[in-house]
């Protein structure tokens, strides 16, 4: 039986003050036996920092313990070694926890690490508050936000390498493949690799009016894929659509989507997909929260001898022309989509203006599995490529958060790309100019963005990724600012 850990680092009180001159930079890190993991630094966090940082670790039964160390640095110039403020131990016995126990606990923080393991009566220093549930394997599988898979799937060969077979016809023994990755490798590398292609921003017209009829699928464009050929595709059965259900309009395309119906119930479809990126979105999206801001998925489907998607019906976003409520909701429920993506360990690698879809309640989705996304950092299309895919090829959660401010940059000039002034620059010499401070967003921002969204963009495109929020602060940031540009008036008796 698996047992998981949902162990979430959220705030501190009363730490210790271990910095002479200015405000100390609180960070966490955390150890169980050889697996070390740390939250993001609280920028003059001081005695109080806040993280909001979540982890999940795994064990195999209900009767394990376990030993959590918790050691509260302070993140110093470069030049100088961090400091330690405090530490924490929790001393974990599954014994004692039932399935599905929720506890939120301040915790003591003790200045060194023995007297965390054995008070006795030490003085402590602080206070660390934590969330921990603890979950049954058996809970995962059967709630919809979590799943997990006890057999180890396999990814068969691709389709061009298979005969294809009929529906009807007996699935075939399952081929020697590599296993998919496990949760804790990078999400998206099996996904089929594009080359890469700079793209110009493009804005296209809502399909809402004059929507051509759909077209049925005919019999002769029908696919005979069978979905029971793939192990890892089996586990979700209950999303199969068969290609007899639903029709499209390739005439219509919205992005890189395009219309189709199900039942006259207009949808969004992705065409020509690869089978690992099928089993990667399936998977992906069976880890999110049931009030996910990602499009909603209707299920997966073949059409001509490929993989398919189909997601909820939605229209493309039309650029207001002053910064209203309504583009303050389009940059909140975004920057949930993105936290909650980085929660399930998926970097999405193309957040941008025409990644954010409409849909017909009103609320605003992202696009969170395009066929387009970068496989490595220097694939990332300009100008939402971070500084450092400059010398980096490895993709973080951190170059999502850049991408938001560039798609934050997007909202204010509307068609005008940002730095379209600088588009027949190289690669190099555009982001090295970023990183130099020579090209900035506030040159061309700084007279059509309130201050407060202007503040934003220049904590999520910060040059110096270490400075740069993560995705679950930049949620609070964004309520922040629209506290702060549309507080809510309460009517006095």
């Amino acid at each position: 039986m698996v047992v998981q850990l949902h162990l979430t680092v959220l705030e501190a009180r009363g730490l210790a003050r271990t910095q002479i001159f200015g405000t100390q930079d609180p960070y966490c890190i955390l150890t169980l036996g050889h697996r070390e993991e740390r939250t993001e630094y609280h920028d003059n966090g001081g005695c109080e920092p806040f993280w909001n940082a979540p982890f999940i670790f795994n064990f195999r039964t209900p009767k394990d313990t376990a030993v959590i160390d918790i050691d509260i640095r302070n993140a110093n110039a470069p030049f100088l070694p961090d400091n330690s403020i405090g530490f924490v131990c929790i001393k974990l016995d599954l014994q004692k926890w039932n399935d599905k126990d929720l506890r939120v606990e301040w915790l003591p923080v003790y200045r060194k690490q023995s007297h965390a393991r054995d008070p006795n009566g030490k003085k402590q220093k602080g206070e660390l508050k934590v969330r921990m549930e603890v979950l049954y394997d058996t809970t995962l599988a059967n709630n919809p936000s979590v799943v997990v898979i006890k057999n180890q799937l396999k990814t068969p060969k691709s389709p061009a390498a298979q005969p294809p077979r009929s529906p009807s016809s007996q699935p075939p023994k399952s081929t020697s493949a590599q296993p998919l990755p496990s949760p804790s490798q990078r999400p998206n590398a099996n996904l089929p690799q594009p080359s890469p292609v700079v793209r110009p921003m493009h804005y296209p017209s809502s399909p809402a009016s004059n929507v051509s009829p759909m077209i049925p699928v005919s019999p002769s464009s029908q696919t005979t894929l069978d979905y029971r050929q793939f192990d890892g595709l089996i586990p979700y059965s209950g999303l199969w659509l068969p290609p007899q259900r639903w029709t499209i309009d390739k005439t219509n395309t919205i992005n890189d989507l395009v219309l189709g119906s199900i039942d006259k119930e207009h949808i969004l479809v992705q065409l020509s997909l690869d089978v690992n990126h099928v089993m990667h979105t399936l998977k992906a999206f069976s880890t999110l929260p049931k009030d996910h801001h990602m499009l909603r998925l209707k299920g997966f489907s073949a059409h001509e001898h490929s993989w398919c998607i189909l997601y909820e019906h939605g229209v493309p976003l039309q650029h207001p022309q002053v910064w209203t409520r309504e583009t303050m909701q389009i940059a909140g429920d975004t920057a949930s989509a993105i936290a909650q993506l980085h929660l399930s360990q998926v970097i999405h690698t193309a957040i941008r203006y025409t990644m954010v879809y409409k849909d017909d309640a009103g609320r605003y989705r992202l696009h969170g599995f395009p066929a387009n996304r970068a496989p490595s950092a220097d694939t990332i299309d300009l100008p939402w490529a971070p500084p450092e895919s400059l010398t980096s090829t490895t993709l973080t959660k951190k170059m999502d958060v850049y991408a938001f401010g560039i798609f934050l940059a997007e909202l204010i000039v509307g068609t005008d790309a940002p730095y379209a002034q600088y588009k027949s620059d190289s690669r190099e010499t555009f982001l090295q100019h970023v990183a130099d401070g020579i090209y900035s967003l506030e040159q061309e921002l700084v007279d059509k963005a309130p201050e407060p969204v202007l503040t934003l963009i220049r904590k999520c495109t910060n040059p110096n990724v270490s400075k740069r929020p993560a995705s679950l602060t930049v949620v609070d940031l964004v309520h922040a600012v629209k506290a702060d540009l549309f507080p809510t008036t309460h009517n006095t008796i």
